[in-house]
């Protein structure tokens, strides 16, 4: 923000000097202004629009804004010469309206020479200051003083030398503070650059039933001003991407697979504000606009303007790339500096971590409570890391994946019962003298594990299901009714818990990037998706990289 702020205040300094010298060569009243009249009347204000306007110009802004900055210059033009009475003079001299829009179009000129988007504007509004300053009159004592104009070969010199001074601090401070061009990445976070082939690139398509592939598809592009362009660093399979891996119907040009990724933000759309190029940032499973009465409530998933990943003209996240719609609503950004090692625990919170989270948060699990967890996949496993970090006393995790229930242990589990159905309903209410648990987190989706979640549950309990049903009818009756059993969970609002849960990743209090046991390139999506298919792998994570042979195309 140095750089922006430096420039503006030297471009407002500029354009309120030259201004201020012509209008008074104007009206004859340059003996009537004194020293800090001129200074604080025309000068300072100059310099206090130009730096502020220099600073929000380097943000992509709506036409809104950038009016709201413009209306803003003439109260500083007004209220800061009211201070000393003397000023009022030159106030009046220089002309209110007119210093005021010649101060805001300086700062809005240095701002877009450093954080323009396009080269030509950048030249352009570099140029301009110097043009004006050129072009008018330099006055060499900003207090007092001869004045010079170009018809004086004294007035030539300065303008050039004032010219020249003004645009090599425009180079100066915009090195290393201006916005990096799309497809470029933040020097410091050393990530591999994306290599484009003729306007392609690689992402993962399903067919038919196990038909996975990895195709060159079009490159994503802004189609909207709220739009984001992100260059995944690491997507990963799903355990509800194998639902239609099994028994999708035949599909003649696929349709894009993936909706867990994070990555780097390589173009923005104009009207993005809270984000920058090169920012290293998380996407939730599902995009929102962030703004409509559900996202305000928290629940993303039911944007009234929302969608699914791989949804029309919006790529799956299994690719090398993804256009983003409402780009400040969806994606949330972590903080610069942090350590490449913590990527798989940070993909998690795209979906697993958040969704083990939602689990757990809508049971109302709290301190001293006992929670059975029914699944050891990896929502499973990270509803048992969430339930101990939100305090239960007693985790038990159903599962017979000994790998995986280990793991569960390390996350918080403190028993494991691999019994199914009515003999592990019983193993659980053995270990909890008889009555069940205060809540019980579903997180397999079939009706049997929904039925065990019942039997478990003690009466006032909660059963909470984040496992996507595969069933349409379920026992939810006059038993349950009175027992007072509550049902609830549902598909998780990831967007709304990624902030909650981003700092335990940081600081490394939680490692919930556990899960991942195989980690692939995006080439081997395929292979991926038969590992999880067969319960070789847990959760397998995809590092997208650039390839030279071997290529399949996307049909039609």
């Amino acid at each position: 923000m140095v750089g922006p702020v430096l420039v503006g205040a030297v471009c407002g300094l500029a354009w309120a000097a030259a201004l201020r010298a012509y209008m008074a060569e104007l009206n004859g009243l340059v003996s009537e202004v004194d020293g800090v009249g001129t200074f604080v009347g025309v000068l300072l204000p100059g310099v206090l629009v130009g730096a502020g306007l220099g600073a929000a110009a380097v943000q992509p802004r709506t036409a809104r804004t950038q009016l709201r900055w413009l209306a803003a210059c003439p109260l500083l033009f007004a209220i800061v010469p009211l201070a000393f009475p003397g000023a009022l003079v030159t106030l009046l001299t220089t002309g209110l309206g007119g210093g005021a829009v010649a101060v805001a179009l300086g700062g809005i000129a240095g701002g877009y020479a450093l954080g323009g988007r396009r080269l030509w504007a950048r030249i352009v509004c570099g140029i301009l200051p110097v043009a004006l300053l050129a072009g008018i009159v330099v006055t060499v004592p900003l207090v007092g003083g001869p004045r010079l104009s170009l018809t004086d070969p004294r007035g030539a010199w300065v303008a050039c030398l004032v010219g020249a001074l003004l645009v090599v601090l425009m180079i100066a401070a915009s090195l290393p503070f201006r916005r990096l061009r799309a497809g470029a990445t933040s020097p410091a976070a050393g990530w591999p650059v994306r290599t484009r082939q003729n306007g392609t690139m690689r992402a993962t398509y399903l067919f038919a039933p196990g038909d996975v592939r990895v195709v060159d598809v079009p490159d994503p592009v802004i189609l909207q001003p709220t739009d984001a362009i992100v260059r995944v660093v690491a997507a990963c399979v799903c355990g509800s991407d194998l639902h239609p891996y099994r028994k999708i119907s035949p599909i003649e040009h696929g349709t894009a697979m993936g909706h867990e990724f994070v990555g780097l933000i390589e173009e923005l759309g104009s009207e993005v504000t809270g984000l920058a190029e090169g920012d290293f940032v998380i996407a939730p499973f599902v995009w929102s606009d962030g703004t409509c009465d559900f996202c305000r409530e928290g629940l993303q998933t039911s944007c009234r303007h929302g969608g699914g990943w791989g949804s029309k003209d919006v790529n799956g996240g299994q690719g090398e790339a993804v256009r983003v719609p409402f780009a400040d609503g969806t994606l949330v950004k972590v903080p610069a500096g942090f350590d490449p090692a913590l990527v798989p625990d940070l993909l998690t919170l795209s979906d697993v971590y958040s969704t083990g989270f939602h689990a757990a948060a809508t049971a109302g699990v709290r301190p001293g409570m006992d929670v059975t967890v029914i699944g050891d996949g990896a929502v499973g496993l990270l509803a048992v890391l969430a339930a101990r970090e939100l305090g239960a006393e007693r985790i038990v995790l159903m599962g017979h994946h000994e790998v995986r229930t280990d793991l569960g242990r390390a996350f918080g589990a403190t028993d494991v019962v691999a019994e199914r159905g009515e003999e592990g309903i019983a193993r659980v209410k053995d270990l909890t003298g008889g009555d069940g648990t205060h809540a019980v987190l579903e997180a397999v989706g079939y009706l049997d594990a929904f039925e065990q979640a019942l039997g478990i549950v003690r009466a006032g309990g909660t059963v909470s299901r984040v496992g996507v049903p595969q069933y349409t009818e379920g026992p939810i009756g006059r038993v349950q009714f009175g027992r007072n059993v509550t049902i609830t969970g549902g598909i998780a609002p990831a967007r709304a818990y990624i902030e909650r849960l981003l700092p335990g990743v940081l600081d490394g209090s939680v490692h919930p990037g556990r899960v991942f046991d195989r980690e692939l390139p995006l080439e081997e999506a395929p292979e991926g998706y038969r590992l999880m298919n067969e319960r070789e792998a847990l959760k397998v994570l995809l590092r997208p990289q650039p390839l030279s042979e071997g290529r399949a195309t996307l049909p039609g």
